[in-house]
């Protein structure tokens, strides 16, 4: 997600609103939502 964001903090967390609160993008995603937000907060460094 950092590179599909180029690294800017503020549309990475766009990108992770989308895959959070759009259920179409989150369907889209081949990451299960648990794993997701595992990496979410790792990628905050709150894993």
């Amino acid at each position: 997600m950092a590179r599909m964001s180029n690294h800017e903090p503020a549309l990475l967390d766009k990108l992770l609103a989308a895959y959070r609160e759009e259920p179409v993008v989150g369907a889209a995603s081949a990451v299960e939502p648990p794993v997701r937000r595992y990496l979410e907060r790792a990628s905050r460094g709150r894993a």
